[in-house]
């Protein structure tokens, strides 16, 4: 792949910037399937506005460096997003920076390309590189973006991650409701931040209260047996409940294989038994194969539908080429037989006087 002669660049909201240890919120519309990935960058820090400046007095609007997450939502920077990356890196929460502001002693625009950079996921490093491996040099950059455009003071320039990103993996690793993001950038620190699902709280609060709400029950069950003389103490108790969790589980192995013979040969399933806990769970794991499997035949059909009108737009292209040379051709004859019938104009004219000469 050949190098870009310019720098790519794209903008971000500036709601997406968030600091050290603040928590990486990830939307509900990127959750699922997972998309979210890291991105270890060197960040700058503009300090006087500026416009048209060089290469070589860019560092002088320069105030320091910092590091930087570009955390991205892979699905959103693809065909979710219509492929436009700004969207898919401008989620609130989506920019970490810091944790510090470093300024540099030396305006050497070469100064801040030796430096390591590394990221850590929950402990795992799985980027290791250095700004020396950057195609531009931080005062180019600077320079190239100030063309015709005002930096001002505060501007933020985050400038490209090495490689070790999630989704270039086999198989591709993307960060999950409470992964831990550790960026380091050698001389500058560790930029650290916790990931969490939106909506992942209330979902927890919500399964606790569940939780606590069966516990209480069968601390009054347990309390009624104990009254009626069911049970006369807590190992008693423990012996019933797990001779009544084995009858449970019997019960269940004999339903599920019944439920499946009765799928096998495609008839309605009705359940005849009590509802239990483990057969609610099975069902629930087998709806959710089902909606993957069909979530999957629906991208398969919508990737053969693009085939297709790719395939028709290709044809369609050609029939235009085509009728184009076909017309191209028809005009080219029609100017050749108005240029003969000229030519036998001119020759009949040329005659004609030769005739009057004579006469």
């Amino acid at each position: 792949m050949p190098l870009p002669r310019n720098p790519v660049v794209l903008s971000l909201s500036g709601t997406s910037i968030v600091g050290h240890e603040h928590p990486i919120v990830v939307p509900k519309v990127a959750q699922d399937p997972l998309e979210i990935d890291y991105e270890v960058e060197l960040g700058i820090i503009i300090g006087q506005s500026c416009k048209d400046v060089s290469v070589k007095e860019a560092m002088d609007f320069v105030l320091g460096l910092t590091i930087a997450n570009d955390v991205s939502a892979r699905r959103w920077q693809g065909k979710r997003g219509g492929g436009q990356w700004s969207r898919a890196k401008s989620f609130d929460t989506f920019t970490p920076l810091g944790p510090v502001l470093f300024v540099p002693d030396s305006r050497d625009m070469d100064m801040p390309m030796h430096f390591n950079l590394k990221t850590w996921v929950n402990g795992t490093q799985v980027q290791n590189s250095n700004t020396s491996d950057m195609i531009f040099n931080v005062s180019e950059i600077v320079s190239y973006l100030s063309q015709g455009t005002t930096l001002e003071r505060g501007t933020v320039i985050i400038t490209g991650t090495p490689e070790g990103v999630g989704y270039t993996r086999k198989p591709p690793m993307y960060l999950q409701h409470g992964d831990e993001v550790e960026c380091e950038v050698e001389g500058i620190g560790i930029l650290r931040n916790t990931v969490r699902f939106e909506g992942m709280n209330e979902r927890a609060k919500e399964e606790k209260l569940i939780v606590d709400d069966q516990n209480k029950l069968e601390e009054i069950k347990a309390d009624q047996m104990m009254e009626e003389g069911i049970v006369e103490d807590d190992l008693d108790l423990d012996i019933f409940y797990d001779s009544e969790a084995l009858a449970r589980n019997a019960v269940f192995d004999v339903e599920y294989d019944a439920a499946v013979a009765e799928t096998e040969k495609s008839e309605t399933v009705v359940a005849t038994s009590g509802d239990t806990e483990e057969t609610e769970v099975k069902e629930m794991i087998m709806g959710i194969e089902e909606t993957e499997k069909e979530e999957e035949e629906e991208e398969e059909e919508e990737e053969v539908e693009e085939v297709v009108e790719e395939e028709n737009e290709k044809k369609e292209e050609k029939k235009e080429e085509e009728e184009e040379m076909v017309m191209e051709k028809m005009k080219k004859e029609e100017e050749e037989e108005m240029a003969m019938e000229k030519t036998k104009d001119k020759r009949k004219e040329k005659e004609l006087t030769k005739e009057e000469k004579k006469w």
